[in-house]
C-alpha cells in the first residue's frame, strides 16, 4: 500500500504514521502521473539548507531514485536569506543525481496553502494527477489535507531523522500544527466555495 494518513487526536497530538514506506514501485497507481512534492523549509545564510530542508531533500531524492515518480516539484519562495527555498532544493537534488530537467520550481509560495495551490498549477500543465508529499511527520496531516481539499490525489512521505526530535520541540511543532488546522480548514472551504468545488 501507499503511505497512509492517520490523524490521532488527543489533548495535543496530531501525528503522521507512514505505512510501508518501502512499498514496491509496482504498488504505486500510475507513477508516471505522479509528482514528488518537496515542502519548503528555511534556508540559512549563504544559501545553506536548514537541517529540516536537508531531510526533506534526502527523502525526495530517495523517492525519485526508487522510481516512485518521474517529476519532483521543489517548493518555497524567498525567505530571510537568498536564494529561494525551491532553488536550494533543486540545487541539492541535482547534486545527488536527480536530473535537472526532472525538477520543477515552485518558488513563489510563503505558506503550505500556497505550496499546494502553485504546485497544483504546475502539475495540471503536465497532466500530473497525484502528489507524493515529502515533509516532516508533524506537518504532513495539514499538507496532505490541503492538497486533497484543493482537488488533488495526495499521499504523504514522512522524512526519517537520524535522532528523535527533542520532546519540547516536538510538542511545540504539534501544537502549532494543531492550532493551524482549523484556520486552514476554514480557508480551504472558502477557496473551494469560490471555485465552485464540492
Amino acid at each position: 500500500m501507499m503511505d497512509q494518513l492517520f490523524l490521532r487526536t488527543g489533548p495535543s497530538l496530531i501525528a503522521y504514521a507512514p505505512a510501508e514506506v518501502t512499498a514496491p514501485v509496482s504498488n504505486i497507481p500510475h507513477p508516471e502521473k505522479t509528482a514528488i512534492i518537496v515542502m519548503g523549509a528555511a534556508v540559512w545564510e549563504g544559501g545553506v539548507p536548514s537541517p529540516t530542508l536537508k531531510r526533506r531533500i534526502a527523502a525526495a531524492a530517495e523517492c525519485y531514485h526508487q522510481g516512485r515518480a518521474p517529476w519532483v516539484i521543489a517548493t518555497g519562495g524567498l525567505g530571510r536569506f537568498a536564494p529561494s527555498e525551491a532553488e536550494v532544493v533543486r540545487s541539492e537534488l541535482v547534486a545527488v543525481e536527480v536530473p535537472y530537467e526532472a525538477v520543477l520550481l515552485e518558488d513563489r509560495a510563503t505558506s503550505t496553502f500556497e505550496n499546494a495551490l502553485f504546485s497544483i498549477e504546475l502539475m495540471r500543465k503536465r497532466d500530473l494527477q497525484r502528489a507524493m508529499i515529502v515533509s516532516d511527520g508533524y506537518h504532513l496531516p495539514r499538507a496532505v489535507m490541503t492538497f486533497r481539499m484543493l482537488g488533488l490525489k495526495a499521499h504523504g512521505w514522512a522524512v526519517s531523522r537520524a535522532e528523535p526530535m527533542p520532546r519540547a520541540r516536538w510538542v511545540r511543532a504539534v501544537l502549532r500544527e494543531g492550532l493551524s488546522l482549523p484556520f486552514y480548514i476554514v480557508r480551504l472551504i472558502g477557496h473551494r466555495a469560490r471555485r465552485g468545488l464540492r
